[in-house]
């Protein structure tokens, strides 16, 4: 039976790639992520910056439980997840200075890419992730993500909309969603969704899902009403 690493791997990839050769390894690391291409939003579409991409991105596995980003710390990669799933918790100051209980911002999948906030806007990580079962990722350091966005305008505009929606986003979560005894409110705001999460196929699904669910429950209202209405109708003649 093979020996299994620490974090479940099987094989140490990093001693199997630094054994190749550069040509080699650009290709092996390119079929690897070639994925990426149909599951990211923002590299869909764009086979330049995928290949960017595919030759700076290292396979990363992590296990149930796993913290990848921990709040406060300093940002050194971000992420691409190619398959699973991450939650994404904050904590909050109250107003005498201690910390509400770690609250669940929300849950990214397949497709979804985090970790920019603090790479993009130099700042301190805002969110503890963990893996929610295993989880397949990508991981890029935040060198050659900084060199990425200094090679691509386009991108470096998009991420930096990006990085600044979503520290907005967890910054309005201080007043909205903690309170004295760590429970959570919402607001409009707070439900808009996020413009490269929301494009992922797993997103649209899950979407696809809800409203089937709503359409369900809609349908099955109008038929409770439709039945009272007749037995209204019924004891009315009686």
């Amino acid at each position: 039976m093979r020996a299994r690493y620490k974090d479940g791997r099987m094989i140490d990839e990093a001693a199997v790639l630094s054994s190749l050769s550069s040509t080699l390894k650009s290709e092996v690391m390119a079929c690897c992520a070639q994925e990426l291409a149909v599951k990211v939003p923002w590299l869909r579409n764009n086979p330049n910056l995928h290949t960017q991409v595919s030759a700076m991105a290292v396979p990363h596995f992590g296990l149930d439980g796993d913290v990848l980003l921990n709040q406060g710390d300093l940002g050194h990669h971000v992420f691409i997840i190619s398959q699973g799933v991450v939650e994404l918790y904050k904590t909050y100051k109250n107003a005498w200075g201690s910390r509400s209980a770690p609250i669940l911002m929300r849950a990214v999948g397949d497709g979804c890419t985090f970790g920019i906030v603090s790479v993009v806007l130099n700042i301190r990580i805002g969110v503890t992730a963990i893996a929610k079962g295993n989880v397949m990722m990508y991981s890029i350091t935040v060198e050659k993500f900084k060199k990425l966005l200094l090679n691509n305008p386009e991108s470096s505009n998009y991420f930096d909309f990006l990085a600044k929606f979503r520290r907005k986003k967890y910054e309005n979560g201080n007043t909205n969603k903690a309170n004295d005894n760590g429970g959570t409110s919402s607001d409009e705001e707070d439900d808009e969704e996020d413009p490269e999460d929301s494009k992922t196929e797993l997103f649209q699904l899950s979407m696809q899902l809800a409203n089937m669910e709503d359409s369900s429950d809609l349908l099955s209202s109008l038929k409770d009403e439709q039945t009272q209405h007749y037995k209204n109708k019924e004891k009315f003649k009686t």
